[in-house]
């Protein structure tokens, strides 16, 4: 593995940590609003689940998705 291949996974490794600490700010400030207003509890659940869903795709592509609903029923 040359140099650049190197660089570039660090770079992806990073990036990702990144989106993750996003992410996770993102979703503890909507549970956090959503407490101290007290409503909005469904929507925030269905935001958590959707980002969920979205991170998995991500990661392992819509097959992987499918697959693990498949295997629910």
């Amino acid at each position: 593995m040359d140099i650049m291949s190197k660089l570039a996974k660090t770079i992806f490794i990073l990036g990702q940590g990144l989106i993750l600490l996003a992410t996770g700010f993102w979703i503890w400030t909507i549970v956090t609003v959503s407490i101290e207003d007290g409503d909005g509890l469904v929507l925030t659940t269905a935001f958590i689940a959707m980002s969920l869903c979205t991170a998995y795709v991500v990661i392992k592509g819509w097959k992987g998705l499918v697959k693990l609903f498949s295997n629910a029923y």
